[in-house]
């Protein structure tokens, strides 16, 4: 049965090579011989994906005929390439610079040399297995030049038409240049397409090279849009992309400064983006509004600009082909691409080839194979400028069986690339405001790792004064976060309303108000779940103290509210006990909700109050428990109530299922400022607020993205500053006058054995930006993996380390500390 599962799944893989598509992907090359040996990046031509190669250049001799140059292609290359692509079309392009503009010029007007000119292109391209003749005149001069150019044009088409041959044009995207020297309506008459090179508009000038859009006349837009109101059917237009950006160096001195602009090649420019990217004086990033990547480094002697293409340019730019129903795209030069050893494909041409597929469906930063006997496959795009996944299952068309066979056996072994077989769930909480947090701790949606959770919970969203559903959220960061759903189908996106930024007595209001009130609310936040495709909603109940039926109502209306929409309705709940018996109808909710997280930490940290008014919320900091003095913030175990246990225990007492529960920890500890002691202490005075964090800025509270780096340093010390306290199963660690209770892996076993003993639905997670996404001390998210490993039913653990079950070799293990 596995091996027959395999082969299907290499039947699969091997009939997506070839490229299914409408679009015409015109790939240059340019000097084909010398490629190999002066670039050893480039790995050859991929035939499969592209519809068309078209050769560079070819020249003209004095007397109108074709002149074919060395390294133009042989027969048993163009042969090889038919014959691992039936359908690609071979083109000769004629010009550039190889050719000046008064040989052209002359032929042109000349009928003896345009005869000469169309019998040897023809004679040459039979021969040889070529399919067609695109025409490289740029830089046109003499008036006569214009009508000329529509002669040539004519003759040829008449010719070509008889011979089953493809005839196109290359132009300049200048708008000036256009106007003057192209008549649009005559050429578009005899051109089977025409290739509009949309790049190189700076010219001098530090600026996006190749803009998507823009403010001034620079940009494709404006240059298709020329074409198309003067008479030109989008059916043939290709929009060119350049894989060649430019590089601007001012290099300054005592007495004179002076600007160096030169050609920059894909390779390069993503070199150089990886090496100044890690600098302070390094700025990187993508033009949403040009559709444009670029970098910017500035030093104490030179400043520097690129502007390059990248795979969320050329991502923007194939949803415009298909936006503007263009004949396709066309590429200069397939040899200035970077041939990716890990996922075995080319970077930019294999964002090209998917968008343009009818193999795939593709929606912002993701293409997915269209599959209806298997599951979907799926390709993330390059959203990022240094997005570099370690393990992604590609559907290449150059992928043999012996890659096809690595990358399952490690996509298998790695547990990276599947959902966690699990029946518990795991809810991972993810700030919107994560995404513009300082010194480069924002967590983009690109970053995360879907496969760690099973429902992903957007906050905050609120309610408006007139009481209807409100956000504030980026549309776009919905959609992204969205898309995962296209490899992990089993993810759900759920809606958070409430938390500190809600209005919270707005709420309060209208859930006692009229029955009319409610259910302008409900259907409001109803509609936004369903446009924005949400799987549910989860009222976060933490703030301000109500009637206990204000909580109980508002769960089973909103429950009532969305019944038959298949959406989830669930609450997220304070788990200090003392609160818990003053807001919430444990049985009530219990049978009303769908999943109830219980924030089972921060009892005895610092903490805020939140003193509710008419129409705001006022936020002041709070006196700590026992007065000034601290413990462990989220024990699983103590003497008193203030800990994990007493909090899921109250709500299982009091009737709430335990598969509906979750248990909430927070990857966030807190850090306060005490009497200097020797000693590690476990229960201290505090005298101020700690450190302030480097990436969420606040004082009193860490995330353990900036923890860990704090116990790596600790730990080196070995003078004992770092503990998980046996009893209360919660790691704390000091140094100086500074000490921490936090979360670390050590205690969150602890609570993931906890869990399963009491057989509780899954676990809460606060929060995503908040764990080391970005691997400073290791891997990255080190607290999430632990998790999704302690709960998967494929994974069997012991104290420390966790093995992949499997009976027909050794156990894979890894440990955790």
């Amino acid at each position: 049965m596995k091996n027959s599962s395999f082969l299907i799944l290499t039947i699969f893989f091997f009939g997506l090579e070839a490229l299914e598509t409408d679009k015409m992907i015109n790939c240059y090359l340019r000097d084909f011989r010398s490629v190999d040996k002066v670039r050893v990046r480039f790995k050859g031509i991929d035939p499969k994906m592209c519809t068309h190669i078209s050769f560079a250049f070819y020249d003209l001799a004095e007397n109108g005929s074709l002149k074919v140059p060395h390294h133009a292609p042989d027969k048993d290359l163009t042969s090889k390439l038919v014959m691992e692509n039936p359908d690609l079309k071979l083109i000769a392009v004629v010009g550039g610079v190889n050719v000046s503009t008064q040989l052209f010029s002359a032929m042109a007007a000349d009928e003896v040399k345009r005869r000469n000119f169309r019998k040897s292109v023809i004679v040459y391209l039979l021969e040889n297995g070529f399919n067609g003749l695109d025409i490289h005149w740029l830089n046109k001069s003499n008036p006569a030049d214009r009508p000329q150019f529509v002669t040539l044009l004519s003759e040829l088409s008449e010719s070509f038409s008889n011979n089953d041959l493809e005839l196109g044009i290359s132009t300049i995207a200048e708008l000036s240049y256009i106007r003057s020297w192209y008549d649009i309506s005559n050429i578009v008459k005899y051109v089977d397409f025409i290739n509009v090179m949309a790049y190189n508009y700076t010219r001098g000038r530090v600026d996006h090279d190749s803009a998507l859009y823009g403010n001034h006349n620079g940009n494709a837009h404006a240059t298709i849009n020329l074409w198309l109101t003067g008479g030109a059917p989008a059916s043939k237009l290709n929009l060119g992309v350049s894989f060649i950006g430019h590089h601007f160096d001012e290099i300054k001195s005592k007495r004179n400064k002076f600007k160096v602009k030169a050609p920059i090649s894909y390779f390069d420019a993503f070199q150089t983006v990886k090496r100044y990217s890690y600098q302070d004086d390094g700025l990187f990033g993508f033009d949403l509004n040009d559709g444009r990547s670029y970098l910017k480094h500035v030093g104490i002697w030179q400043w520097k600009w690129t502007s390059y293409e990248s795979g969320m340019g050329v991502e923007m730019k194939m949803d415009y082909v298909q936006e503007m129903g263009l004949r396709g795209v066309m590429i200069w030069t397939h040899e200035n691409e970077q041939f990716e050893e890990k996922i075995g494909e080319y970077r930019l041409l294999g964002t090209i080839s998917r968008k343009l597929d009818s193999d795939f469906e593709c929606l912002t930063g993701i293409c997915c194979a269209k599959s209806k006997t298997v599951q979907k496959l799926c390709y993330f795009i390059w959203q990022a400028i240094l997005d570099f996944p370690t393990a992604i299952l590609v559907l290449t068309s150059n992928m043999n069986l012996r890659w096809l066979s690595f990358l399952i056996i490690v996509s298998t072994l790695s547990q990276t690339l599947e959902s966690i077989p699990t029946e518990k769930r795991i809810h991972c909480y993810y700030g919107s405001w994560a995404t513009h947090r300082p010194n480069g701790g924002d967590l983009k949606p690109e970053n995360i790792d879907p496969f760690l959770c099973t429902h992903i919970h957007l906050a905050f969203f609120g309610i408006s004064p007139r009481g209807l559903f409100t956000s504030d959220i980026d549309t776009n960061l919905i959609e992204k976060l969205n898309n995962f759903k296209w490899k992990y189908p089993q993810l759900k996106l759920i809606a958070v309303l409430g938390g500190p930024d809600i209005i919270f007595n707005r709420l309060y209001r209208f859930q006692i108000g009229s029955p009319e009130t409610r259910m302008a609310l409900i259907n409001s936040t109803l509609d936004f779940l369903l446009q924005h495709k949400f799987d549910g909603l989860d009222l976060y109940f933490k703030y301000g103290k109500q009637q206990i039926s204000f909580v109980r109502d508002a769960v089973h209306e909103f429950k009532m509210g969305f019944e038959g929409q298949h959406l989830e309705v669930g609450v997220t709940v304070y788990g200090r006990i003392s609160y818990a018996h003053h807001m919430y109808d444990v049985q009530y909710i219990g049978q009303s909700a769908d999943f109830i997280n219980v924030m089972a930490y921060n009892y005895t940290g610092e903490g805020w109050t939140y003193t509710i008014g008419d129409d705001h919320v006022r936020k002041s900091a709070s006196r700590r428990i026992d007065k000034d003095w601290i413990t462990y913030d989220a024990p699983l175990y103590g003497r008193d109530d203030n800990n994990v246990k007493a909090s899921i225990d109250y709500w299982l007492d009091n009737g709430a299922p335990p598969s509906k529960i979750n248990l909430g920890v927070a990857f966030v500890g807190i850090n306060v400022q005490i009497e200097q002691s020797l000693a590690l202490e476990t229960r201290v005075k505090s005298i101020g607020s700690g450190l302030r964090g480097f990436y969420t800025w606040e004082t009193g509270h860490m995330a353990y993205i900036e923890l860990c780096r704090i116990q790596q340093r600790l730990q080196q010390l070995k003078n004992g500053t770092v503990e998980t306290n046996s009893m209360h199963k919660s790691t704390i660690m000091q140094y100086r006058n500074y000490w921490w209770s936090y979360e670390s892996p050590m205690s969150l076993e602890a609570k993931m054995d906890y869990l399963a003993e009491k057989n509780l639905g899954g676990v809460m997670v606060w929060s995503l930006e908040n764990d080391d996404f970005l691997g400073r001390c290791g891997v990255k998210f080190p607290l999430l993996k632990y998790i999704s490993r302690r709960l998967d039913d494929n994974i069997e653990c012991t104290p420390g380390r966790c093995c992949i079950k499997t009976t027909h070799r050794l156990r894979n293990c890894r440990n955790h500390y």
